[in-house]
């Protein structure tokens, strides 16, 4: 008799949290998709950077290894959730630069994490930043045909990889342009702006410059407009702040406390 009693409270504690678990589920997907719809899409997507990856053949990713971009290689497809986004940047203390969840209770963000969460080595070197006066007279030939209105369309710039210079330095430069306009220093998901190509310039000052600052540096500074302006830059379509968003998505395993466990059991 206990036995069956015990089996039965079993049965219906198991169903009682599938049934609500999955009520929870469809809840937050439905939450994500209207903040999908009222705010746009989030200009980083590292999943995007994981397919465009997953078609390059063997002497591409030979080539940008030679580089030294090979950690790049091995990027997750990591998925950005609105929800748990807007809730860490909501969270953002943009005086200290850090997550803040309450008294004693923070994230900051370090090269050792970026370096911990992406490859991208902390040494430091020149760090290349755009040219805002460049204009499109002063793009090579073989940059044209990629740039439109508003600057390198992203999917042009993925084609030409594939198609015309599959290996060589406008093959890395390409490459170089689609990882900032996906992942280090994204504000759109369908273009670059045009000031980026002052990153990509000179090859050889690529080869030295820290990506790993350049990416965070890029965040922090986007998220301290984003929280001190009330919004992002008008010259930018999506009412997300820009940047490698995706770094606030994975917690620093030195610094996991209690409030990480809301963070955990999003989908």
């Amino acid at each position: 008799m206990l036995f069956c009693l015990t089996y039965i409270i079993c049965v219906y504690f198991f169903y009682f949290s599938y049934f609500y678990g999955k009520l929870f589920y469809f809840h937050l997907l439905f939450v994500q998709t209207k903040m999908s719809h009222s705010y746009g899409d989030i200009p980083c997507s590292v999943e995007r950077f994981w397919h465009i990856l997953d078609k390059l053949d063997r002497d591409q990713k030979r080539e940008i290894t030679t580089f030294g971009l090979g950690c790049m290689l091995y990027i997750r497809p990591i998925k950005m959730r609105p929800s748990l986004i807007q809730f860490l940047v909501q969270n953002y203390d943009a005086r200290d630069q850090c997550l803040r969840f309450g008294p004693g209770r923070e994230i900051h963000f370090t090269y050792d994490d970026v370096e911990d969460i992406m490859g991208l080595s902390k040494a430091f070197g020149p760090v290349l930043e755009p040219v805002e006066s460049i204009t499109p007279y002063e793009l090579p030939r073989s940059f044209e045909f990629s740039y439109g209105p508003a600057g390198f369309r992203i999917d042009s710039l993925v084609t030409e990889m594939r198609t015309h210079d599959t290996t060589g330095d406008d093959f890395i430069k390409r490459f170089v342009l689609v990882m900032l306009g996906t992942v280090l220093a994204p504000v759109s998901q369908e273009y670059v702006p045009l000031s980026y190509y002052g990153f990509v310039s000179d090859i050889r000052l690529m080869r030295k410059t820290s990506w790993n600052m350049v990416t965070l540096d890029f965040l922090k500074n986007s998220l301290t407009k984003f929280k001190d302006g009330g919004k992002q830059e008008s010259s930018y379509p999506s009412h997300w702040p820009p940047g490698n968003l995706a770094l606030l998505q994975v917690p620093n395993k030195k610094t996991i406390c209690s409030h990480c466990v809301y963070i955990c059991i999003l989908p």
